[in-house]
């Protein structure tokens, strides 16, 4: 669920690195009104999702349709309540709508779920062996104490001390666990998916994308002509080393690459350690361009 939402948000206009074979699916299987429907969630003024229309609502291990059956009816009960607790007696606009006839747009928001995990099905029983690798990565970590390393690794601006995570999200924030379980919840909808609730009283959850989910979508598409950089890079890297000989910025880069300037920031300081990219300063923005070796690399693999 956590994965469909994602997708979902992605559809809306919030990036969340899915590819775009993937993307045009789910948008071409959504009612022509979608983007309208998810404002309240997804669109520029919104903050925060209420609880009773995510995961949150069932962090067990239950099959699709028995979820979505379970947000349904926690929708159906809670949501103008929650919405409420959120945003105060005052509600905001790009609620106040939805709120008129919230039977109705439960009805339609749990329809979009659906018609989305039509389409991604078969593409999360093709990633189960990812997500099978990665709960016994994270559960042999949290054994040995090394918490803070599987999160370094997973989103290299998160933190996790003295029992208080720090999330810079589109709102940044500290959380303190005060005794709560720390759920980490791998999702496989795009490379910079960031999905997360801190407000639950006995867990914290974060979705993030599963490790190497670039293979498989590469797997995915079939005829396709394997990229020689992309193979030794990965994706996000090659496609970085290809542009940083137009001096882009590292915002252009990010728009280009659909995904947050953190996650570029992490994958272009690992090229620049390998002597790959350089970065230079140009007023209050960084741009970054390839070096020597990366021209010899790219032209040794690419032919570019």
């Amino acid at each position: 669920m956590a994965s469909v939402l994602s997708l979902l948000g992605d559809a809306a206009g919030r990036p969340q690195g899915v590819p775009p074979f993937l993307r045009s699916a789910v948008r071409s299987n959504l009612p022509y009104e979608a983007t309208r429907l998810l404002t309240p969630m997804f669109g520029p003024s919104a903050s925060s999702i209420p609880h009773c229309l995510t995961p949150s609502v069932a962090l067990c291990d239950v099959d699709f349709e028995s979820h979505l059956n379970q947000i349904a009816t926690a929708a159906h009960e809670r949501l103008t309540e929650q919405v409420t607790e959120l945003y105060g007696e005052t509600t905001p606009d790009h609620w106040g709508w939805a709120l008129r006839r919230p039977g109705r747009w439960v009805d339609a928001y749990v329809a979009m779920l659906r018609s989305v995990w039509e389409v991604f099905h078969p593409h999360w029983q093709r990633a189960q062996p990812l997500l099978d690798r990665e709960i016994v990565r994270v559960g042999t970590a949290s054994v040995r104490g090394a918490l803070d390393a599987v999160l370094a690794d997973i989103n290299p601006r998160w933190r996790f001390r003295d029992e208080s995570l720090l999330i810079p999200d589109r709102h940044p924030a500290h959380f303190a666990l005060d005794g709560r379980r720390l759920v980490l919840t791998p999702t496989v909808s795009g490379v910079g998916a960031s999905i997360f609730d801190p407000d639950m009283a006995d867990m914290l959850w974060l979705g993030y994308p599963v490790p190497n989910l670039w293979r498989t979508w590469q797997e995915q598409r079939p005829g396709r002509r394997q990229d020689p950089l992309a193979l030794v890079l990965g994706p996000m890297r090659a496609t970085l080393l290809r542009h940083a000989g137009s001096g882009l910025s590292m915002s252009q880069l990010a728009c280009l690459l659909h995904c947050a300037p953190s996650v570029v920031t992490y994958h272009c300081t690992s090229l620049v350690d390998a002597g790959l990219l350089y970065r230079e300063r140009r007023g209050r923005q960084t741009h970054v361009r390839r070096t020597e070796r990366g021209d010899a690399l790219l032209d040794l693999l690419s032919g570019a």
